[in-house]
């Protein structure tokens, strides 16, 4: 029986005679082992093989960061004292106080004006009252078989009940 195929017929070798693995020669004890060079010099501080001067320009970032936001805290709560300190004043009504400081915002974040709409009682808003939507709720939905929440029964079940 012959067990060429098609494409052994159509494939030639490329080679002559068969390619046959060679094994690799011993070591020569006389040969000195080669010396590669690393890739860095150690114990090199110079600024283009060491990174700590990143690591102390990342320190004094931090810092900056951290003042940065305990400036930033400091700053809104100094806003909410002198918003509630204009809004708790006795001259001027509320709405006046308010479409003030609401043009004031506006004008300074470069947000496009807008007429101010007085601030009213939901009660008295006519905005149509969104419909509450039939739902199950959480203690009402789904139960998973493998949780068990319920107690085990108190009386143990006897093989002659009386």
């Amino acid at each position: 029986m012959d067990f060429k195929t098609t494409v052994s017929n159509d494939y030639q070798w490329p080679f002559s005679k068969p390619v046959i693995g060679k094994p690799c020669e011993p070591p020569t004890p006389d040969a000195a082992p080669t010396i590669r060079p690393a890739p860095v010099a150690p114990y090199c501080h110079c600024d283009a093989h060491s990174y700590s001067p990143r690591v102390e320009q990342y320190k004094q970032l931090l810092e900056k960061e951290q003042k940065l936001c305990h400036d930033y805290e400091q700053l809104r709560k100094q806003m909410v004292d002198v918003t509630n300190d204009i809004l708790d004043h006795p001259c001027d009504d509320l709405d006046g106080k308010m479409m003030t400081m609401y043009q004031a915002t506006f004008t300074k974040r470069s947000y496009p004006m807008t007429d101010y709409r007085t601030i009213i009682a939901a009660s008295q808003s006519n905005a149509p009252i969104p419909m509450e939507t039939h739902s199950l709720g959480m203690l009402r939905c789904y139960k998973d078989p493998t949780n068990f929440t319920d107690q085990p029964p108190t009386v143990r079940p006897t093989i002659n009940p009386p």
